[in-house]
């Protein structure tokens, strides 16, 4: 074995869950981002707003 090996062998961590940095927009897409800043918008429905809770819906004007 040589000495690469031997040290790729000594890092190697345990398998199983890792937590990752994700976001969830209110149109219920979820994403994992690489970064250190807030994503611009959803990447599924494009909002701006994705990340600011929905104010409540206005009633039904149609009667």
């Amino acid at each position: 074995m040589t000495i690469n090996k031997k040290k790729a062998a000594e890092q190697k961590k345990p398998i199983g869950r890792v937590p990752i940095a994700g976001c969830r927009c209110h149109c219920g897409y979820e994403w994992a981002y690489q970064g250190t800043t807030r994503p611009e918008h959803c990447p599924k429905c494009k909002s701006w707003d994705w990340d600011k809770p929905q104010g409540p819906k206005s009633p039904d004007l149609a009667s």
